[in-house]
């Protein structure tokens, strides 16, 4: 009888033991003594890369603004403003229309294409105070000034300003991959 107590006190101590320890994990061949494992958290979510930024090639500055006077001449960035008109953009207008408008009836003034539209760039250069960066961004009450482009092409050195800024133009278009209008650009600086 004294062996009951005593076998019965080394089972109760054994489902303490094993009631108070860490459940154990089977793998197959018997037990293992190391402790469960809780499932790891699931990993963050990888941000989505961020979109590449857009480059957007910077236009040239405006040309510098060289005010003169030659014998009673009024010139700016090498355009002569004697007896210039002004001329305020309007809604929907282009450069390249107001240049039609105004010098679509010369003849003999190079190869500016359909009715000179081509010679938009001059009156850029006639109008530096709207600091026109853009040739195809002009804004309704932009004040332009309109030369005299006869007068402007007899005179050589006005001649060569309209000529160096007609390539500098084109060089906008080349950027831009405007092929046609870098073109007409350069066979009308070419012919001058």
């Amino acid at each position: 009888m004294r062996k009951f107590p005593l076998l019965l006190t080394f089972v109760v101590v054994l489902i303490f033991l094993s009631c108070g320890s860490t459940p154990t994990v089977g793998t197959g061949t018997g037990t293992s003594t190391a402790p469960a494992t809780t499932p790891a958290p699931a990993p963050a979510p990888t941000p989505a890369p961020a979109p590449a930024p857009v480059i957007t090639p910077t236009p040239p500055p405006p040309p510098p603004v060289q005010p003169a006077s030659v014998s009673g001449q009024n010139f700016v960035n090498g355009i002569d403003l004697t007896g210039a008109r002004r001329y305020t953009v309007e809604d929907g207008d282009s450069l390249n229309q107001i240049a039609r408008r105004f010098y679509g009836g010369l003849t003999g003034v190079g190869l500016a294409g359909t009715n000179n539209g081509f010679y938009y760039p001059v009156l850029i250069l006639a109008s530096p105070q709207n600091n026109i960066t853009d040739p195809d961004f002009i804004l309704p009450g932009m004040e332009l000034n309109i030369p005299d482009l006869s007068r402007n092409l007899a005179n050589s050195s006005s001649r060569e300003a309209i000529r160096n800024y007609l390539r500098q133009v084109a060089n906008i278009y080349n950027r831009k991959g405007i092929e046609i209008e870098e073109e007409g650009l350069l066979r009308l600086a070419n012919s001058l």
